[in-house]
């Protein structure tokens, strides 16, 4: 049955019920006898506080039952009291005629916590309510293409409310209706057997077989039960698909492509976040309340009302913070978040022949591996309830992504509609609730929601197995930029170290040619001066010689006088 549907019969209910201000937990009283016989034993009597908001005549369902699946859970969670139940709107006159007015006094001292500024609204027309809830659900019942959500022109002007979804588009488990998933304890075979995820509870097994060389894995009528609980022995796979026909699907498993585990990071993170267990409970109260009065979120972000803003505010903070990890993590564009933030609903298609040789919409890569299609219904993040789209933004809807884009592309929109998404849950759980008993109480069902500590536990584990994922990837990211930014930071000293290296060498090279050069200097100035005493010794001998040439020219002269002389004489 679809939530539509679920949320239609809710609304009619809720037009034949008469109502009133305000409405409180009519837990068990205890008497006031027992209370002071614990303190005077030396009890705590917040350690009993579980026992005291037990089960009464006009709340059967408050007594908490524990299921195997949570045992582990429950030993690691300290013993609280579960906040008393404050529901403003949607409540039946006719439960408070089970109590006095003497009753009521007792239990409001016991049970109503004091909130300071709480105003009370008289008279609440339950009509109003009803005509706002069924509005909103016309308003976006229109199908679209491809079986989306999509709003006609005509009915803009009344949005109000919530796109109505099938059962299987309130996504908040880990893993989708269709997808692959491996034991993990099975990777260590060469070709493990695959799984995939047949509806919410069950999974068909895939065998490999050779075929012209390729070890491809085919369907077989083998199915084993699944439940999102065991989600931790499973990891989600690639797969290609060679064929799909209504006798047999032939897929191969891509292992090369897959990614990571981080199972150990995720369960640090998540035990990081099971702090946050009373938040989420008073979380998960309002939007129950949101879901059986769609005024409720409207009144208290009006009245201020703290109890239940700073719950909502605290997990919305840490939600957001965990959507800016993830963002960082990616390099889309504004076009592309826009897109995601604006439509709640995903629709995947894989191995489209005509798609592979364009780009990603994310990072530009051509490798692609999945195209996406947007739809549902906008909405208002703080009320929950329907709006148009924002004529300014581009209506993109139609996006392809790469195998890593489109794993950031599913947890994205896990986190930025989480609110919405759980409020659907809520209210999926509350028409079941009415499905059984359509005179049930108001006060009754939130009662028996919030006693059903199996399903609150299953959806803070889930929201906590989402956080720790972006958590790890944005761990795994940080942690390769930091490795990233050491290599090239001991890449740069390994740089600046060669760089002064080669400085030193350089100085000391120049330092011998300064040397060698300063030698030659030296060497020429002592040829130089070698140079010039042989020059002028050869000047000397050349003076030495031409005075020898003047004695001898001097001697032949005195000689031949000398002959004259002698030669006059005997004549």
């Amino acid at each position: 049955m679809k939530v539509s549907q679920l949320l239609a019969e809710l609304q009619q209910q809720q037009q034949s019920m008469p109502r009133r201000e305000s409405s409180r937990r009519k837990a068990k009283e205890k008497p006031k006898l027992d209370s002071e016989s614990r303190s005077a034993q030396g009890d705590d009597p917040n350690d009993e506080m579980d026992d005291e908001l037990g089960d009464s005549d006009s709340d059967p369902a408050w007594t908490p039952v524990k299921s195997s699946a949570d045992e582990d859970e429950h030993k690691h969670r300290r013993k609280r009291g579960r906040p008393p139940v404050i529901f403003k709107r949607g409540y039946n006159k006719r439960h408070s005629d089970f109590l006095d007015d003497s009753t009521s006094s007792t239990q409001q001292q016991h049970h109503q916590p004091k909130r300071p500024g709480r105003k009370r609204k008289n008279h609440v027309e339950a009509q109003r309510v009803a005509n706002s809830r069924s509005s909103g659900l016309a308003a976006g019942s229109v199908a679209g293409n491809g079986g989306g959500l999509m709003a006609s022109a005509e009915d803009r002007s009344s949005y109000s409310s919530h796109s109505p979804l099938a059962d299987d588009e309130i996504d908040i488990a880990p893993f989708k209706s269709g997808e692959f998933v491996v034991i993990k304890t099975d990777l260590d075979q060469e070709y493990p057997p695959l799984w995939r995820i047949d509806g919410k509870t069950l999974l068909q097994k895939y065998e490999p077989f050779q075929a012209n060389g390729k070890t491809l894995y085919r369907n077989i009528s083998t199915y084993s039960g699944w439940a999102p609980q065991s989600r931790y022995i499973y990891q989600s796979v690639p797969v290609k698909f060679w064929q799909q026909n209504k006798e047999e699907t032939i897929v191969e498993f891509l292992r090369d492509q897959m990614t990571v585990d981080e199972g150990e990071a995720i369960t640090r993170f998540m035990k990081d976040t099971e702090k946050y267990q009373d938040n989420f409970e008073v979380y998960i109260q309002t939007l129950i309340s949101q879901a059986l009065d769609s005024n409720f979120l409207t009144e208290i972000f009006q009245e201020q009302d703290e109890y239940f803003l700073l719950n909502v505010k605290k997990v919305d903070e840490i939600t957001e913070e965990r959507k800016q990890r993830l963002l960082s993590t990616t390099k889309w564009q504004s076009n592309v978040i826009t897109a995601l933030s604006t439509w709640p609903c995903i629709n995947l298609l894989k191995d489209n022949i005509a798609d592979r040789n364009k780009t990603c919409s994310g990072c530009g890569r051509v490798k692609l591996f999945s195209r996406i299609l947007l739809y549902g219904q906008p909405y208002n993040s703080t009320t929950l309830e329907g709006c148009p789209p924002v004529p300014q933004v581009p209506q993109e809807k139609d996006f392809l992504f790469c195998r890593v884009c489109q794993t950031k592309v599913n947890l994205f929109n896990k986190v930025a509609h989480q609110k919405y998404l759980m409020f659907l849950e809520c209210a999926r759980m509350v028409a079941q609730k009415r499905a059984g008993d359509v005179h049930k109480d108001t006060t009754i069902i939130l009662n028996e929601l919030l006693a059903d500590e199996a399903w609150l536990n299953q959806l803070f584990r889930d929201v906590r197995a989402i956080w720790a994922e972006i958590d790890s990837l944005h761990e795994k990211v940080r942690k390769k930029a930091e490795k990233l930014a050491a290599a090239a930071a001991a890449a740069a000293e390994s740089e600046n170290k060669q760089q002064e290296q080669q400085s030193q060498e350089l100085k000391q090279q120049q330092h011998q040619q300064q040397q060698q050069s300063n030698l030659q200097d030296n060497f020429n100035n002592e040829a130089a001066q070698q140079q010039m005493q042989l020059l002028q010794q050869q000047q000397q001998l050349q003076i030495q010689q031409e005075q020898i040439r003047q004695n001898q020219l001097q001697r032949q002269q005195l000689n031949l006088q000398q002959r004259l002389m002698n030669g006059l004489s005997y004549s």
